[in-house]
C-alpha cells in the first residue's frame, strides 16, 4: 500500500510536459442562429471561431487572435440552415452542422 501512495505522490510532482496546442484544421459550422433572415452563424476555421452575419461578406472575430491568419480569405456567401456556404479564392465551400443533413447534397 505504501509503495502505491509512494508512486502517486511522486506522478503527481512530476512536471507535465507542455506541448504544442493542437488546433483543429478544417472547416466546420458550430452554431446557426437567428430570426427570418437576421441570421448569425458561428463556423471554426483552423480551430479559428468566426462569426458570419448574413448580408455580410466579412466575419467578425470571436477570440483575441492577430487579424490576417487563417479564416481571413473566407467569405460569406449564404448562411441555409443547417449549412453555410463560403467562398475561399475561386472555390466555394458548403458545411453543415455536425450531424445535420445537407439538404443542398446532390443524391
Amino acid at each position: 500500500m505504501a509503495d502505491l501512495l509512494r508512486a502517486e505522490v511522486q506522478a503527481q510532482r512530476a512536471p507535465v510536459a507542455a506541448g504544442p496546442s493542437v488546433r483543429e484544421r478544417g472547416v466546420r459550422v458550430q452554431a446557426i442562429y437567428g430570426i427570418g433572415r437576421h441570421l448569425m452563424a458561428d463556423v471554426a476555421i483552423d480551430g479559428d471561431v468566426q462569426r458570419f452575419r448574413s448580408g455580410q461578406e466579412q466575419a467578425r472575430r470571436r477570440d483575441a487572435r492577430a487579424a490576417g491568419e487563417a479564416g481571413e480569405s473566407y467569405r460569406l456567401q449564404r448562411i441555409e440552415p443547417p449549412c453555410v456556404v463560403l467562398r475561399h479564392g475561386s472555390d466555394t465551400l458548403r458545411t453543415c452542422l455536425l450531424g445535420a443533413s445537407d439538404p443542398g447534397a446532390v443524391r
